[in-house]
Order: C-alpha cells, then sequence, then structure tokens
C-alpha cells in the first residue's frame, strides 16, 4: 500500500528492489507538509475523534466485547496523558511561521467547512487558482465563480481568472467520476479534452466517433480472451501470442482514428471567459524514462506513461494554500471524512507553487514560472506560454517523438462514462 510513497520527484519508470526505492511499477504524485505548533494538536485531535469513534469499522464489528471494552479503557488512560494545547508551541527550525488552521468534512456531528472554504475562496481570487488533484469534478465551484462573476462584470472586471488545473485522466485516475468530470469540464468550456464523453452527451456534434468506438470494444474483448488463455500453460500462451498480433493492428487503426478525432475535437473547444470569468488549463503528468532506459530500444510507450496525481492541493492567488485529503469533488465535500490544513503566507504559497511548476514545466524563473503571480498580467503571460508548451508536447506525442516536459494537455479518448463521485 505505501509502495508509492517512495516516488521521486523525478517519477522514473521501473522498480527498484525493496530495500533500494520505488518497489512499484506507476509513478505517484502528492504534496506533503510538516507541521508544529497548535495546529498539530489539533490536527491530531480531529483524526482521533474520526478513528475513535464507536461507529469505526475497525473495530466496532468486533463480536469479542472485551476486546472493544480493553480498547476504550487503554484510549481513556491515554487521553488523561494528553499535552494541553498550550503545549504545543511551534519549531522554528521545520520552517517558515504562519497562521494556520484545520479544516474538515465529518458526518456526525456535520461539518462541511472545506467546502464552505472553497465556495467563499473562490469569490476572492483575483489572479489565479493553482489545483493539483486526483480529481476535478465538483460543478458547484464553478457555477459560484460564475454568478460572483456576473456581479462583476457590473462593476466593470473584464480580465478572467486564469486557472491552472493538474488531475487524472487514466481509468485508475479518474476512477467512477467520468460524468461529473465531463460536467465541470463542460462548464469551463473544455469539451475538446473528452471529446469521445462529449459526442455521447451530445449526438448533434460534427463529430465521427463510431469507428473508434468500435476498435475500442474489439480491444476490450480481445484482452480479456488474452488474460484467459495465458492461464492455461504453454498451448494457452502460443494463442495468447496470436491474439498480440491481431491487438497491435487493432491498436494501430485506432490510432489512425484517435489522430482524426482530436484534430476535430479542436473545434470544441470554446472561450468562455467573457461569460464565466475563467481561463484554464486542465493538464496530466507523464513520467520520465531513466538515463539508463533513454535508448531507441525503450518502447515510445514508456515515455508517455501518465502519472498518478494524488495531490490534494490548491493555491490562490500566491497567498491561499490548502492542503488536504479532500479531492476536488462532491463526495469530499459532503459525506467523506476528510481533513485540511489552509494558511494565508504569500512566502510559503509562492514557493511551493515555484517548486511544483518548476517539476511538471522544467522552468526556472521565466514568464512560464513567474516570482510575482498574483500580479493579473503575469498570470496571463503564464497562461499563454503554458498554452505553447503544451502545444509541443502534443506535437511531439502525435509524432511519436518523447515528451519534452512532464506537464502535458488532458486528453481522455475513452468512450466509457461512469456516474460514481
Amino acid at each position: 500500500m505505501t509502495d508509492p510513497y517512495w516516488d521521486t520527484n523525478d517519477h522514473f519508470i521501473g522498480t527498484k528492489r525493496p530495500h533500494e526505492g520505488k518497489n512499484y511499477t506507476g509513478n505517484f504524485q502528492d504534496v506533503s507538509s510538516i507541521v508544529s505548533g497548535q495546529v498539530l494538536y489539533d490536527i491530531n485531535h480531529n483524526f482521533c475523534q474520526s478513528w475513535d469513534r464507536p461507529s469505526n469499522i475497525m473495530y466496532s464489528s468486533s463480536t469479542d466485547s472485551n476486546v472493544q471494552l480493553a480498547y476504550e479503557e487503554k484510549l481513556s488512560t491515554n487521553l488523561k496523558r494528553q499535552q494541553a494545547r498550550q503545549a504545543y508551541s511551534p519549531k522554528d527550525k521545520l520552517g517558515e511561521e504562519v497562521m494556520a488552521q484545520i479544516l474538515r468534512t465529518y458526518d456526525t456531528p456535520e461539518v462541511e467547512d472545506i467546502q464552505a472554504m472553497y465556495l467563499q475562496n473562490i469569490t476572492k481570487v483575483s489572479s489565479y487558482i493553482y489545483t493539483e488533484n486526483q480529481y476535478f469534478r465538483w460543478g458547484k465551484l464553478v457555477q459560484t465563480f460564475i454568478e460572483h462573476w456576473q456581479k462583476m462584470k457590473q462593476y466593470h472586471r473584464t480580465q478572467p481568472i486564469h486557472w491552472f488545473v493538474v488531475t487524472n485522466s487514466s481509468d485508475s485516475g479518474i476512477g467512477g467520476g467520468i460524468k461529473s468530470s465531463y460536467e465541470m469540464f463542460n462548464l469551463l468550456g473544455r469539451r475538446d479534452v473528452m471529446p469521445v464523453v462529449a459526442k455521447e452527451f451530445d449526438k448533434e456534434l460534427p463529430l465521427d466517433t463510431r469507428a473508434f468506438k468500435q476498435r475500442d470494444k474489439q480491444i476490450n474483448r480481445l484482452e480479456a480472451k488474452i488474460k484467459r488463455y495465458e492461464k492455461h500453460g504453454l498451448q494457452g500462451f502460443e494463442q495468447a501470442e496470436d491474439l498480440k498480433q491481431e491487438m497491435a493492428e487493432l491498436k494501430a487503426q485506432q490510432e489512425k482514428d484517435a489522430k482524426d478525432i482530436m484534430r476535430e475535437a479542436k473545434k470544441l473547444k470554446q472561450d468562455l471567459s467573457d461569460e464565466i470569468g475563467i481561463k484554464v488549463h486542465i493538464c496530466t503528468l507523464v513520467a520520465q524514462v531513466p538515463p539508463h532506459l533513454d535508448n531507441p530500444d525503450t518502447p515510445i510507450e514508456d515515455y508517455w506513461r501518465e502519472v498518478y496525481v494524488h495531490s490534494k492541493c490548491t493555491m490562490m492567488d500566491d497567498t491561499f494554500l490548502f492542503i488536504g485529503s479532500a479531492n476536488i469533488n462532491e463526495r469530499s465535500m459532503k459525506t467523506d471524512t476528510e481533513l485540511g490544513i489552509i494558511s494565508e503566507c504569500a512566502k510559503v504559497t509562492k514557493q511551493l507553487r515555484k517548486d511544483l511548476w518548476q517539476l511538471h514545466l522544467k522552468e526556472v524563473n521565466t514568464e512560464a514560472n513567474p516570482n510575482q503571480l498574483n500580479n493579473p498580467t503575469n498570470a496571463q503571460k503564464a497562461f499563454k506560454i503554458w498554452e505553447e508548451l503544451l502545444k509541443i508536447n502534443t506535437e511531439h506525442r502525435d509524432k511519436q517523438l518523447t515528451p519534452i516536459r512532464p506537464l502535458c494537455e488532458f486528453l481522455r479518448l475513452s468512450p466509457k462514462i461512469t456516474n460514481l463521485d
């Protein structure tokens, strides 16, 4: 379970022996923090409150009442030993001293602090938002800003905010929320990055996806057959090899279909900035091939493996920062038990934003990753440069070349639609 956390900032593909590093075939992007002081007490208190409540599945289903009783007695003893909140003082050596607050989503009692924070702060943004999150599919957040934007337009605000998003497009990353993801993207004028799903929702779109979808079904059936054959020894393995050749031919044909769709999908992109007050880049990350594998024998697919984004981090105007467990989806705002920490410290927020962007862009101290992104003019310049950088990587992918940087434009061609948040 913890193997992905051995990944490094390089996100190199491949595995190492368990005692040497990442013993995990994929790659994992996350953002962590270290805190001290009274906020650490608050985090611990709230975490333990969830863990220790009687409804906790970890021990409430136990049939041995003596086990539960012993647990509760131990808990009571530990609570008596707790230090007072005032005893937790900040440790200056660990980092910058900031004012911090915890927020949570909780069911009993009902607490929706994280939702309230997002819906309030989305109306405070003046320059940019950076979202690095496993999911990006909470339409209420966009709708709240659109309502705010209509009020700002009455006071002659014309410059939109710029939203930079890093999330997942893979099956494992996007999970069961394909419908809500599409709805979010559609609100932002970005149906173009999920064109096959867009066609499913709007049959009138000038986009022919029939051949692509048919081959997708054929490929899925072949993959299932290959797995069955490979379980049946040598004979099955030989049959599977024959099917793999057929699979390769199908995928080559589907790749041509995909290029046709991507070319037409560009027409689906809408600039709604005057209507909604937002310009948005929706991005994913790709892993890197380590130097010892960077040679002509390495399949091009290895250079374009998507990194699983597990982060739950939001920054606004180089000042506001949220790091926690909450995704950008309805469930994290309403029903799941979530915990996060917020602060307003320009020094910390700006440095984290610059560090993350340097990792994803491979650009330092340029207009693509400027020092003063709280300036709307700088945000606008950065947005345009991102557009060019994303375009270059897209062209490289189309030409079967290696990526220039980890940051790529989000693109999901699968016709699959799920409706689980």
